[in-house]
């Protein structure tokens, strides 16, 4: 975000009206929202699901990809960015394409797609 939009959104009144409106209303909406709600609990709930989950990562990567290729999906499992962002780069060239669509997806963020693909042409 360069500065001049910076400034832009700093002086706009109707943002900063906004963004007053929430500070002043959002811990108490927030503490409605999770009132009776036991956050350790939850907690230690959510990190046993994950370590459980990723206990069972490799088996649940095969249930996903048999179910994905009986509906017609191809799914390559990569082990780096690199080789991810390879494998893109090979579908796009063998299926020829002109453009393409990529849905919203941290992964791609997190793999740097876009640039990746700008640079590649």
């Amino acid at each position: 975000m360069s500065k001049k939009l910076i400034r832009q959104k700093i002086n706009d009144a109707f943002l900063r009206q906004a963004l007053a409106a929430f500070a002043k209303q959002y811990p108490a909406a927030r503490a409605k929202a999770f009132e009776g709600t036991d956050f350790e609990a939850l907690r230690e709930r959510i990190a046993s699901s994950r370590k459980a989950a990723l206990r069972e990562l490799p088996s649940l990567l095969e249930k996903f990809r048999t179910n994905a290729e009986k509906t017609g999906a191809t799914v390559h499992l990569c082990s780096s960015p690199r080789e991810a962002l390879e494998v893109i780069r090979n579908i796009i060239q063998e299926k020829k394409c002109d453009f393409v669509i990529k849905s919203k997806s941290m992964t791609s963020e997190e793999i740097r797609l876009n640039s990746y693909l700008e640079k590649a042409g």
